[in-house]
């Protein structure tokens, strides 16, 4: 590939356009400096935030709660995941094509989209709150049947994150990174504060795992209500202009 795109460089004429791109190469790294550096930091947060819970509940409760809540963590969340991706990176797409100019668009399309994941999201949350004991009994053996209770618990988060994060991908199109590493650190110190009051009231696992769940939800709500305002706001300020 790098023997292909310097072909160019073979041809003297070329090489006084080749020094002009640098020059404007510099331009659009002026204007969009600000991706890197919020984005970096607001992922080692996020990145900080999923793996946190696993080293306090390692802490407080010991090896064998981890294992537990390990396994039904992964199971619940890797189809969601794949399928939020998978709708994520599409909508980005969209809604990156549509630009700024038409937050009108962009606002019908997440609505439409939204009411499609609720739909899509639910079926699997309904399960594990009334079965998700007794499908991890069923397929990993009785002895997994606390997996499973953690399982119902995580359910309420994992749903909200998937009818969340492929709507949030609006902050990155209407440049709002500065707000996204906030949300990321509010995350952060909402993890700290779980398991840090868990810990102040030797709360059991039950309780220490339900209680996280309950804020990651509000979290994701957070966020979910942050990117209908960025939408909002863009076209009061498009009505503004015109």
């Amino acid at each position: 590939g790098i023997i292909s795109l310097s072909s160019p460089l073979k041809k003297k004429e070329k090489i006084s356009s080749i020094i002009f791109s640098f020059k404007k190469l510099l331009l659009p790294i002026k204007r969009y400096y600000h991706f890197p550096l919020y984005s970096g930091p607001a992922k080692l947060v996020h990145t900080l935030t999923t793996k946190l819970p696993i080293i306090f509940l390692a802490t407080l409760y010991g090896g064998q709660v981890v294992g537990f809540y390990g396994l039904a963590n992964s199971i619940i969340r890797m189809p969601m995941d794949l399928i939020g991706a998978s709708v994520g990176n599409v909508l980005y797409g969209e809604i990156s094509n549509l630009g700024r100019e038409k937050p009108e668009k962009i606002k019908r399309l997440t609505q439409k989209l939204q009411k499609k994941l609720v739909l899509i999201g639910s079926i699997p949350l309904l399960i594990l709150l009334f079965y998700g004991p007794a499908l991890f009994s069923l397929v990993f053996g009785d002895n997994w049947y606390q997996a499973g209770e953690y399982a119902r618990l995580l359910s309420g988060v994992v749903f909200f994150n998937f009818i969340t994060t492929p709507i949030s991908n609006v902050a990155s199109v209407f440049e709002k990174m500065k707000e996204t590493l906030w949300l990321s650190v509010l995350r952060l110190l909402l993890v700290f504060l779980v398991f840090g009051f868990a810990k102040y009231l030797s709360l059991n696992s039950y309780w220490t795992i339900g209680l996280y769940s309950l804020a990651m939800s509000i979290n994701y709500l957070t966020i979910y209500f942050f990117a209908q305002w960025i939408i909002n706001d863009a076209i009061k300020e498009k009505g503004a202009k015109s």
